[in-house]
C-alpha cells in the first residue's frame, strides 16, 4: 500500500537541502478548545517564509510503470483537502476555525 507519509516526509528532507533555510514540520496548535494542524511545512530564509502543504494520492500502475497514459492520469487536479484537525479535540458543526471571518 502507498503511504501518504512518505510523500511528506521525502518532501520534508528536500527542504532541508536547501541551503541557510530553517525546515520546521507540522505544528499543532490550539484555539480556544479546539486543536489545529499547520501546513505540513514552513521554511524560513532571510528574505521569505514559504509554507507548504503536501498532497499526494497513491500512483496507478501505469504512472508506476512511467506510461504515457498513467502520467497523465495523475496530471488531473487532486481531490477536495481533508479539513486539517488534530486528535487532540473534536470538532462540531458550527466550531470556528482560525480562517472564519468574524
Amino acid at each position: 500500500m502507498w503511504p501518504p507519509q512518505a510523500s511528506g516526509e521525502y518532501v520534508g528532507r528536500q527542504l532541508r537541502l536547501i541551503p541557510d533555510a530553517e525546515v520546521i514540520g507540522e505544528i499543532t496548535y490550539q484555539v480556544k478548545r479546539n486543536w489545529f494542524l499547520s501546513v505540513d511545512w514552513i521554511v524560513v530564509l532571510d528574505d521569505l517564509v514559504l509554507l507548504v502543504e503536501v498532497k499526494s494520492r497513491m500512483p496507478t500502475e501505469g504512472a508506476r510503470l512511467g506510461l504515457e497514459d498513467g502520467v497523465a492520469e495523475t496530471d488531473g487536479k487532486p481531490g477536495p483537502a481533508r479539513p486539517r484537525y488534530s486528535d487532540h479535540g473534536r470538532r462540531r458543526p458550527g466550531d470556528r476555525t482560525p480562517g472564519d471571518a468574524d
